[in-house]
């Protein structure tokens, strides 16, 4: 496991034998500040070459990646979808037209304003 990135050796597996598990668990602890401070310092400097590029081309970065961002979905919980489960409930109201309504959630217009014209809700109930 004397793996070269960059001519860094990475990892000796016999060194880390040598230690105590609280050792190794404070390298680790170490190694993954070490990780986070170097990506920070990453994307600062990677900001910085773009930030360069874009002025050199006559551009913001915001009006380079403004679109991208406007389109990218925003993130869920790791659903994709709407959330629902793909069951729909029955239709428990119908106007005249046909349009319909569960009884879940916000009133539909058309309901809200039959109401406020007089109208009652059980005019609408399906039989």
């Amino acid at each position: 496991m004397n793996e070269q990135i960059n001519d860094a050796p990475v990892g000796n597996a016999s060194a880390l034998s040598n230690l105590s598990y609280s050792a190794i668990v404070k390298l680790a602890a170490q190694a993954q500040a070490e990780i986070a401070a170097r990506a920070e310092s990453e994307k600062n400097a990677m900001r910085l070459r773009f930030r360069a590029e874009a002025e050199a081309a006559g551009f913001t970065i915001a009006e380079l990646f403004s679109e991208a961002v406007a389109k990218t979905p925003a993130r869920t919980s790791g659903r994709s979808g709407s959330g629902r489960s793909g069951n729909t409930r029955a239709a428990k109201y119908r106007n005249t037209d046909g349009k319909t309504w569960a009884g879940v959630g916000k009133r539909p217009t058309w309901l809200t304003e039959a109401l406020a014209g007089g109208a009652k809700l059980e005019d609408f109930l399906i039989q």
